[in-house]
């Protein structure tokens, strides 16, 4: 822990931390109502999905190695390195003269986030005590909930009236701001012992698995049926190479991932929950817009006001969450997390569209409030059970285990979806241009109220179906909260005693004594 900063030194330090959230969390954001500009400028319709998806694949690969270089060569360094690729990439992707060009950039900018992200949660842990971390770490998600509705306004708003090229520029002047604060006032930590070593061939093995399923999940349903063997050989490489990356870790001397972590009862069912979260609250509440703009016949711009009131019980939640989870405890806050989201896709559920939007605005701010209580809590309970020599890929990999839980569940629905309304509408072809029916003006004018009103009906019926399924993995999730043990006794160094890590600690790595 950093206990040589005044207090404005430690303010400014926040700052710059803060900001590098912001930033980040903006980039994934801001981009998704500027991309129809970007292809009216740069051509490549058929490669606009990957706009986003090069940086969601960069970052996800590079999390947990992020996390271990933190742990090995201080936080300050891997902030500092993860803005300055961030920047650069932001400016270059401004720069862009084709599709291909800001796809190949926002790669890079997403390893940059991919740096950013896990080292700010780190930092914070080392900044302060493991009592008032919760407080920090919940304002640091509240920035997530406040990007996820600045984000998207901001990026319309520079599309339509300044240029699409300020969705990446915007990045470079907080970024330098963050960058000054970060050098002025945190000063850099001595490290002592020989050099760390890396280990390589386990960071390779693991972007390897990482990256195949990514892709599995990004391609799988749109250009890869799922059932095919492409996809089938995808999946069989990632678990090939993940199965061998478990072997390297185990004999390794300076795993990127210490298999001891998962010994840790309390970190390991956190691992499960954030996963389980990231399926259920985020794969299912993805889907909630196609539920408001085909079955109950509101515009793109309704539907999104509509989620102002989910983004602000995110922010809301984070906060309180953070300042009150020491206090009520850690097994008491990850079950209401759970049952949040349980009770808001019951409510979603419950409710047929005959009800109107009121239930629907309900349910969808319930699962907010759940989202808003996961992001303090699940980052404070994985960090508070292990030791100083590993927080830094212990707080990536909850990260990573989120997002990657995020991205499984809407391609495990989306197929869910597929499935159920092929039987309904007789195949899956005919559903999806039936579904694309119900988005377009030009073809609901073409269409006869019955069919219009029998296709509703069946989308409402899959989209029940998708909730109820999103209201029982939370109720177990919300069950299995309860194998969370209450909070360590801490040690003087601000991590738990090598009694509560249940092996969690670890040897302390070399040179890990250098905080940031």
């Amino acid at each position: 822990m950093v206990t040589s900063l005044s207090r404005g030194q430690l303010w400014a330090v926040l700052v710059a931390l803060l900001l590098g959230t912001l930033m980040t969390s903006l980039s994934v954001l801001i981009v998704a109502t500027a991309i129809p500009v970007v292809v009216a400028s740069l051509g490549g319709l058929e490669l606009y999905s990957w706009v986003i998806a090069a940086a969601l694949l960069t970052s996800t690969v590079v999390y947990p190695i992020a996390g271990r270089m933190s742990d090995l060569y201080g936080r300050r360094t891997l902030y500092f390195v993860g803005m300055a690729v961030f920047m650069l990439g932001s400016a270059l992707s401004g720069a862009a003269q084709s599709i291909e060009e800001l796809i190949l950039f926002r790669a890079l900018q997403g390893i940059g986030a991919g740096c950013v992200q896990p080292t700010v949660s780190a930092l914070i842990a080392d900044l302060f005590p493991p009592e008032r971390r919760g407080r920090w770490q919940g304002i640091n998600g509240a920035i997530w909930g406040l990007a996820s509705a600045v984000g998207p306004v901001l990026g319309g708003y520079f599309a339509e009236h300044v240029s699409w090229r300020w969705v990446f520029y915007i990045n470079i002047p907080p970024g330098i701001v963050a960058a000054l604060l970060m050098a002025r006032f945190l000063p850099a930590g001595q490290r002592t012992g020989s050099r760390p070593s890396v280990d390589y061939a386990g960071g390779g093995l693991l972007t390897g698995a990482l990256a195949a399923l990514v892709l599995t999940t990004v391609w799988g349903g749109r250009q890869l049926a799922w059932i095919s063997p492409l996809t089938a050989g995808l999946l069989a490489l990632s678990g090939a190479l993940s199965v061998a990356f478990i072997r390297r870790e185990a004999a390794a001397p300076q795993p990127i991932v210490p298999l001891h972590l998962f010994r840790n009862r309390t970190y390991c069912t956190t691992v499960i929950l954030a996963f389980l979260s990231g399926a259920g609250m985020f794969g299912s509440v993805t889907y909630v817009p196609l539920y408001l703009q085909a079955v109950f016949g509101i515009s793109p711009t309704t539907s999104g006001l509509l989620f102002l009131p989910s983004v602000a019980a995110v922010s809301a939640m984070s906060v309180v969450a953070g300042v009150f989870m020491h206090r009520i405890g850690y097994r008491p806050m990850a079950m209401a997390t759970m049952a949040a989201g349980s009770v808001g896709f019951a409510v979603l559920a419950w409710f047929p569209p005959e009800a109107g939007i009121v239930p629907v605005v309900l349910g969808v701010s319930i699962i907010g409030s759940g989202v808003g209580l996961s992001f303090p809590v699940f980052i404070v309970v994985a960090q508070n059970s292990v030791g100083r020599s590993v927080l830094g890929v212990a707080t990536s990999l909850v990260q990573l285990i989120r997002s990657l839980g995020g991205t499984v569940g809407i391609a495990v629905l989306g197929s869910y979806m597929a499935i159920r309304l092929a039987a309904m509408l007789g195949d899956a072809s005919q559903g999806q241009a039936d579904i694309t029916a119900l988005l377009s003006t030009d073809a609901l004018a073409a269409m006869s109220p019955a069919d219009l009103a029998l296709i509703r009906a069946d989308l409402a019926d899959t989209m029940r179906g998708l909730f109820t399924g999103g209201a029982v993995v939370m109720g177990i999730a919300a069950a299995l909260a309860w194998r969370i043990g209450a909070p360590p006794s801490l040690s003087s160094t601000g991590g738990p005693s090598s009694e509560d890590t249940r092996g969690g600690g670890g040897a302390r790595a070399e040179g890990a004594d250098r905080p940031v």
